[in-house]
């Protein structure tokens, strides 16, 4: 399992997290070991980052398996994301 930048033990770069992004870094993974297709998973916050592996990489995911997931609505159509300094005011 990927601890995913600025999560866990990981460094936490100063940064513009997407799901992309993670979901990009997290298919780095399954290149490294030579995998091809696979199960991806995700609980919880994971579970939405599933989704967007699925979504960005079907070509790699075999099936989808999510518990409990959070998130599952897109709101950047809605809500444009936001530039950090009006984030921190």
């Amino acid at each position: 399992m990927p601890d995913q930048p600025g999560f866990g033990k990981s460094a936490k770069p100063d940064i513009r997290y997407s799901f992309d992004l993670l979901a990009c870094n997290t298919k780095t993974l399954p290149d490294s070991l030579g995998v091809t297709r696979a199960a991806i998973g995700g609980h919880s916050l994971g579970g939405m980052l599933a989704v967007y592996f699925a979504r960005d990489y079907p070509e790699t995911t075999a099936v989808l398996a999510l518990e409990n997931p959070t998130g599952l609505k897109d709101y950047r159509s809605v809500i444009p994301p936001q530039p950090i300094e009006t984030v921190f005011r």
